[in-house]
């Protein structure tokens, strides 16, 4: 029985309670962030100057698979797939990051993801079922991988 007129309170007493509560303890719906931080002077937040990040996914085939997902500014992403259940999962977080993945042929996957800044992945599958993963987490790194043929694995793990 307790427990139930506790949780009554708890949710219908929020707004009843909310003018007596400081403005940073209000209820979420009472606070309003375009009215600034009093931590900040009364100012909002500087929004960040990140943006301009440019991907171009080509595809020429049946059931070609492509997923891109870029954050922070300044990243830059190619990929082309010709062929036919070509898979690719391409990830970049940070600034001035590429990636170049060309897929030619059949079940070709590939899985790319970078964070940092001025990494640049680039790879090359010709032919069927070829496999790569990379991984670069830091600054500068580069990677190339080339795979003609069938059936050949490829992992790359970097860091600085």
């Amino acid at each position: 029985m307790l427990r139930g007129l506790l949780l009554g309170c708890a949710l219908f007493a929020s707004h009843a309670l909310a003018d007596d509560f400081p403005k940073d303890l209000a209820p979420f719906s009472e606070f309003d962030w375009r009215s600034g931080f009093p931590e900040l002077g009364g100012h909002r937040p500087p929004v960040p100057q990140l943006g301009h990040n440019q991907a171009t996914i080509t595809q020429n085939g049946n059931d070609n698979r492509a997923v891109a997902l870029q954050f922070g500014g300044y990243n830059q992403l190619n990929a082309s797939q010709s062929g036919r259940a070509n898979y690719a999962v391409l990830l970049q977080a940070g600034v001035k990051n590429s990636i170049a993945l060309i897929q030619v042929g059949d079940g070709n996957q590939a899985l790319i993801a970078q964070g940092g800044a001025f990494n640049a992945a680039q790879v090359a599958q010709n032919g069927l079922n070829n496999y790569v993963q990379i991984l670069q987490m830091g600054f500068g790194l580069r990677v190339s991988v080339t795979q003609n043929g069938s059936n050949q694995v490829a992992r790359v793990f970097q860091r600085n």
